[in-house]
Formats: structure tokens, sequence, C-alpha cells
């Protein structure tokens, strides 16, 4: 099945996929953010990015408000994919998501996971540092050039940055309500991406991880700041295929 669902974008055209990616977005983004991955993952693999609503295709929609309703939605979409293996990635917000998403697929006692990769966030039983969904406009406009999300004449065109930041202040108040999550243990292999210059990773032990599988983590030190794999993809492109062999 290559086609999209209310909840599911496929980026690659697959005729007969041997297993399914699943990507979750990082704040602010839509699903076409992960079209670059497409080129780089090897033959067999359906790429699929989660699209929230209030964006591209969904514009229209209102912004979703609970991530646990969220990750259900987007596990029945799964479902519907077919019997092949499945991995779940997840960049930044998106990790928090991946991680909701594989729990709540072992309470379900869906078959277990070929992999879940997590990138660029603390595990969700650390309490967060800072909640940014209602800051003032001109504190999130910095922390976006911080992070290196947007470039900075994209965000000095005002019509845009409205659209975008409303957008962003959605994805975190959907983040934030995730609050602090007792750690899990999966049913499966995990990998974990985490940038040399990440200023969100800063003081992080990305050991914690470790708490969410039944196996050791593989951690995967990259190069970069947060935003790590823009505008290249070989890195992280690099991991999912280890994730999905």
């Amino acid at each position: 099945m290559n086609s999209t669902t209310p909840w599911l974008t496929c980026l690659t055209r697959t005729p007969s996929p041997t297993i399914n990616l699943i990507c979750f977005p990082f704040g602010g983004a839509g699903a076409s953010a992960y079209r670059p991955l497409a080129a780089q993952l090897p033959p067999g693999v359906a790429l699929w990015s989660v699209q929230l609503p209030g964006r591209e295709n969904r514009f229209a929609e209102p912004f979703a408000q609970n991530a646990d309703a969220v990750v259900q939605a987007i596990s029945a979409d799964i479902d519907r994919l077919g019997s092949q293996p499945l991995v779940l990635f997840g960049h930044s917000m998106g990790s928090d998501l991946a991680v909701l998403c594989a729990m709540w697929r072992q309470q379900q006692e869906k078959p277990p996971l070929r992999g879940l990769v997590v990138s660029g966030n603390k595990p969700p039983h650390l309490p967060l540092e800072r909640r940014w969904a209602g800051v003032p406009e001109a504190d999130l406009i910095r922390h976006v050039l911080d992070l290196g999300g947007m470039p900075p004449e994209a965000l000095a065109d005002r019509e845009f940055a409205s659209i975008y930041l409303d957008k962003l202040r959605a994805d975190y108040r959907l983040y934030e309500g995730i609050g602090t999550r007792a750690a899990q243990s999966l049913d499966t292999p995990l990998w974990v991406i985490h940038a040399d210059a990440d200023p969100l990773l800063a003081g992080v032990d990305v050991n914690e991880w470790r708490h969410y599988s039944s196996r050791p983590p593989r951690l995967c030190p990259v190069r970069g700041g947060h935003f790590y794999f823009l505008p290249d993809t070989s890195a992280l492109a690099a991991v999912l295929t280890d994730a999905v062999a």
C-alpha cells in the first residue's frame, strides 16, 4: 500500500515494500520535512511521514491538543498499512510522539517493532527545563534561530512568521502537555542519535534512554547542532538504514 491516510503521507514509491518506516515530525514541521530522506533509504523501504492537523494538506484543520489521542489515531492508520515490519523514528518533539506510539502499540499487544530511533531530545521521564508555548514572540523567534530551524530571512517575513509560529506554539502545547512520563521498557532495539553541538541536549545524559528498551540502546553521536540533518541528511539516513536492515 503506497498512498496517503489521514495521518500518514507516503514519501516513496515502493510497489512491494518489505518494511514501513514511520517518521514523526519536529516542532512546526509538516510531513514533507522528511522528503529528502526518500532517495537515501534502501530499496523496499516505504517511508511514511506523520501529518499533524493544521499544516500542508491538513492546513484547514484545528491543531491537535492531546498527544495520547494523536498517537492512537496514528497507530490505527499504521495498522492499515499491512503486516510488514515497522520502524518508528522521531526527531525532537517527534521523538516523544514516536515513543508514546511505541508504548501504546506494546500495550495493545501489537507485533514488536523492528526498531525505534529517537533523535535530538531527552527521554520523556526527564522534566522539561523550560516551556515555550506561551513565551513572547521575540523570545520564541530567538529560540528558533538559536536552534537553526529556520533562516532569519524567512522569519523576517511577517506573514510567514505568523503562520509558522502559530504551528510551533501549537506543537509546543502538544509536546508540553505530555508532561513527565514514567519510562517503559520496550521490546524493540533502540537507536539514540545525539548531535555534539545540540543546545537542547546540553547537560542531558543520553544514557537515560536505556530505560526504554529491553536491550542496550545503540548511541549514535553525530556532528552538528539540533538540526544536524539539514540540509545534509546522510548521517540520519545511515542510522535509519541500520534500523531497517
